[in-house]
């Protein structure tokens, strides 16, 4: 049998594609450092032991990036903290 010709321009899916690696794959979420977000810092107090530019999840389920430790006690860390903007990919990829 002869393989199929596509001509220039014309739509075509690959039957194969899900056999490649990282074919279609959403490129990775860039590193967040404290400069690159943006908003005022807020109190929050977390679990553990949690370190400057650490990532964190509250209770309320934001994420947030640690941006100054004020104290430990009892298990928690009472510290400042930046929320981290959700990003939500396209779903036309």
């Amino acid at each position: 049998p002869e393989p199929d010709v596509h001509e220039p321009g014309e739509d075509f899916d690959d039957p194969d594609k899900d056999t490649y690696p990282g074919y279609m794959t959403p490129p990775p979420t860039p590193f967040l450092a404290e400069s690159g977000l943006s908003g005022t810092p807020f109190p929050a107090s977390v679990p553990g032991r949690v370190r400057q530019g650490q990532r964190v999840t509250l209770a309320d389920g934001r994420e947030c990036q640690v941006i100054d430790v004020i104290a430990y006690n009892n298990g928690l860390t009472a510290c400042r903290v930046l929320e981290i903007p959700k990003t939500e990919w396209p779903n036309f990829f």
